[in-house]
């Protein structure tokens, strides 16, 4: 192969070497992490005839770049504070339980303050 044609490939194969890393998305232009707080809950059971439960479970994202603490307001329980490291999350689960119209265990809110 004459030194032209290999220069000419050497390029061609360099460019699209080049043009390829950069079509790869990077893991922030893929989306956004959804920072913040979520909580879900599983349906109601029924232990008796006046009883039920369910479990919830909470998570935080922080997306910032040092750890955060939020509190977990828990109805009718000790309130429970969580550590989310920078870019990682912090989860609890929990038990919630109604008796008698007396409700023990739910979420009521997350707080800032620890």
């Amino acid at each position: 192969m004459p030194v032209s044609s290999r220069k000419t490939l050497a390029i061609a194969l360099g460019t699209a070497a080049i043009a390829a890393t950069l079509s790869v998305p990077s893991p922030a232009a893929a989306g956004p992490d959804p920072c913040g707080v979520t909580v879900e809950h599983e349906s109601w059971q029924r232990v008796d005839s006046v009883t039920r439960q369910r479990k919830w479970y909470w998570s935080f994202y922080n997306c910032g770049s040092a750890s955060a603490k939020r509190k977990i307001i828990i109805g009718g329980g000790p309130d429970v504070c969580k550590t989310a490291p920078a870019r990682g999350y912090a989860t609890y689960t929990r038990w919630e339980s109604e008796s008698w119209g007396i409700n023990l265990g739910s979420y009521d809110g997350t707080s800032n303050s620890c």
